[in-house]
């Protein structure tokens, strides 16, 4: 009978063992999940427009141009970077000169200390905005839409 109540004591503690292990294990992806979503994620870093000589924004579609638009006044510019700045880090890297897309908008921020060149794209139910080797970010929908308007606008 000792033999019999020794090999029911394993048993048992073996499931709680288990079941404790279990426990912590779900426990840590949980805290894990939560640090995850309490971290902000980072914003684009953009020029003052006060640095900003000019924009220039280029829309391709299928590797052909379809116009160039050049922006000079300031409430204009500054209208684009605040929708720019909508956007946050993906953990998405770069590492192409532009973007793996058939359609896209470049857009040229032309300052007095050089150029920096952003591509807003959108793919699958998603928009993004594309740094050449240094990130790409998601914007959101309005924000995107409200850039590739100004554009439109001013094609026409």
């Amino acid at each position: 009978m000792n033999k019999m109540i020794l090999k029911s004591l394993k048993k048992t503690c073996f499931w709680i063992s288990l079941a404790a292990v279990s426990v912590c294990a779900a426990a840590l992806i949980f805290l894990l999940a939560i640090q995850a979503h309490s971290i902000p994620s980072q914003p684009i870093q953009l020029p003052s427009t006060s640095t900003l000589l000019s924009m220039e924004m280029e829309q391709i579609k299928e590797d052909k141009s379809t116009g160039i638009v050049t922006v000079t006044d300031t409430t204009d510019m500054e209208a684009i970077l605040s929708a720019l700045s909508r956007s946050r880090k993906t953990s998405r890297q770069s590492v192409n000169d532009s973007p793996n897309e058939d359609n896209y908008l470049i857009i040229r921020l032309k300052m007095k200390e050089g150029e920096k060149k952003l591509y807003l794209f959108s793919a699958g139910n998603h928009c993004y905005l594309e740094e050449p080797y240094v990130g790409i970010y998601r914007i959101d929908k309005e924000a995107n839409t409200s850039i590739y308007a100004f554009y439109e606008k001013n094609t026409h």
